[in-house]
């Protein structure tokens, strides 16, 4: 199993969300992620996993 660390713009463009829903899933614990300093970074593998997991329920 690789690591594969990307940053917030490639994962909003791999999960096709913006950035308020991206925040909102992270508040709601949806989505793990790593803080270093002001930066996020999110393992790929372990974000498809949490949503598949926890499928996001929409309006």
């Amino acid at each position: 199993m690789s690591n594969k660390f990307i940053d917030t713009q490639q994962l909003l463009e791999v999960l096709a969300i913006s950035p308020a829903t991206l925040n909102r899933y992270k508040k709601r614990g949806l989505i793990p992620y790593i803080k270093l300093g002001n930066v996020h970074r999110y393992d790929l593998e372990k974000v498809i996993r949490a949503l598949e997991y926890n499928p996001v329920k929409f309006r």
